[in-house]
């Protein structure tokens, strides 16, 4: 008897205990659980465009279409290096002027590129962001650029072969089509 009466105060107190669990306030709290992929820009499509080959190719852009409203606050980029480069690679967001093209610097990653971490394979690197406010429906570019140039030692972009827009510059003013691929890159936001 004496065994049945604690085991049922064992219960007693277990579904008190679950009662006050489930009325806590602190058990509605919502956990931050950090970005979430927003835009899926282009798979690994083994085409490629180089960065600061020469003064021309100084910086590339690729365009992308919000497919939300968000709080841009990652791009992972895929890259690989010719040679040796060593280089700083910036990352930024650009607005679009109406025309396709790269208008104006929006933010910049918090942090630049050593190219000399580039391996010889594509890999994905990551550029993160103070938080930028991105529209749904409104283009915009990822535009990546070098502080130096080489002719034989430069990092390089993966891109896909249709679905997108790319456009190069020498310095971040004037800028030429260059043709209909899409940079592999992932935006990530809250």
């Amino acid at each position: 008897m004496r065994i049945l009466l604690i085991a049922l105060s064992l219960l007693v107190g277990v579904e008190a205990f679950s009662q006050t669990l489930r009325r806590a306030p602190w058990s509605k709290r919502v956990v931050n659980t950090g970005p979430t992929l927003q835009e899926d820009l282009g798979s690994a499509g083994g085409s490629f465009k180089n960065i600061g080959i020469t003064s021309a190719l100084t910086y590339r852009s690729s365009q992308f279409t919000a497919s939300g409203s968000y709080t841009l606050t990652r791009v992972d980029v895929s890259l690989k290096a010719n040679n040796n480069p060593t280089m700083n690679l910036t990352c930024e967001i650009w607005s679009d002027d109406g025309s396709n093209s790269p208008s104006a610097s929006l933010q910049a990653a918090t942090a630049t590129l050593d190219t000399s971490t580039l391996t010889a394979s594509f890999a994905d690197y990551t550029y993160n962001f103070s938080g930028l406010s991105i529209t749904s429906g409104t283009k915009y570019h990822i535009v990546l650029y070098v502080d130096a140039t080489n002719g034989s030692s430069y990092p390089v972009w993966e891109f896909v072969s249709s679905g997108g827009r790319t456009e190069v510059s020498s310095d971040g003013l004037s800028w030429s089509f260059d043709n209909s691929w899409v940079g592999t890159a992932q935006v990530w936001g809250n």
